[in-house]
């Protein structure tokens, strides 16, 4: 499995991909700390290679196996794959083990959203507020799922 991602500007995120690529081309292993594997799922997901980010959250769990880091990107995953209901079942019970917080509610809010549950979607960001260091986003993203549901007037006072 190699790819080319070469395009990416950022050097600090070139070199961490070129040398996970490698350690799977090579089936070697390299130490990634928690933030490193957190960068490279972010990255494959918002890139939707859904092959890279679940290597990546495998790994991640073999590394660290006591982290609950990639437990939410772990449910994005299964998001990307359509696996809505499970991925909502998995934060849950994060939410529950867990001090909730804005990464469990914005994923939440994200998978509703794609779901097409836009109120519940709007919930769920808005639980995110008072823990966001970007509220805008938040308002952003809220706005975006009032126009999703023809309601131009409450996206407007989101913005």
């Amino acid at each position: 499995m190699d790819k080319d991602f070469n395009w990416i500007e950022d050097e600090e995120l070139k070199e961490l991909i070129d040398r996970f690529n490698a350690m799977l081309q090579q089936e070697s292993w390299s130490f990634f700390d928690v933030d490193d594997f957190e960068i490279l799922i972010d990255f494959f997901l918002e890139f939707q290679d859904v092959e890279y980010a679940a290597q990546a959250i495998a790994e991640a769990q073999r590394q660290h196996p006591n982290s609950n880091a990639f437990q939410v990107r772990s449910a994005r995953l299964l998001a990307a794959k359509s696996k809505y209901y499970e991925a909502l079942e998995q934060l849950n019970e994060l939410e529950l083990t867990e001090t909730p917080g804005e990464e469990i509610f914005l994923a939440k809010g994200e998978i509703y959203s794609l779901m097409n549950k836009h109120e519940l979607a709007i919930e769920e960001f808005r639980k995110s507020i008072p823990f966001s260091e970007s509220p805008e986003e938040v308002y952003a993203a809220i706005a975006f799922e009032f126009e999703n549901m023809d309601d131009y007037t409450n996206a407007i006072l989101n913005l």
